[in-house]
């Protein structure tokens, strides 16, 4: 009865391991969809920013969002989604991965 116990457990412990494994490596955070395309006439960079104090969303819109074909609500939105975002809260210190349009 004991060994059967001890694979049980084993195969208990295998699973959660296994799960926390998907769990935790399962989608990088700085997964980013390169197959956007660049609005016309210009290129596509990736930025990573370090917030200041006193940053919020529309400062972090008015500074990098360069694309005048995307709203300070979407550059807002697409920010959250490529960082993994689910609160509106910003941290100083943290940084932000940013899809920045430069000129060609």
């Amino acid at each position: 009865m004991f060994r059967t116990e001890r694979v049980f457990s084993s195969l208990v412990m295998t699973f959660l391991v296994l799960v926390m494994v998907i769990v935790c490596f399962g989608s990088s955070p700085m997964t980013v969809r390169a197959q956007e395309a660049p609005p016309a006439g210009r290129g596509v960079t990736y930025e990573s920013v370090k917030l200041d104090l006193g940053d919020t969303w529309e400062s972090l819109a008015l500074r990098y969002n360069n694309d005048l074909s995307v709203s300070t609500e979407q550059f807002v939105s697409e920010v959250k989604r490529m960082n993994h975002m689910h609160t509106d809260r910003l941290h100083p210190g943290c940084y932000l991965t940013l899809k920045v349009c430069t000129a060609d």
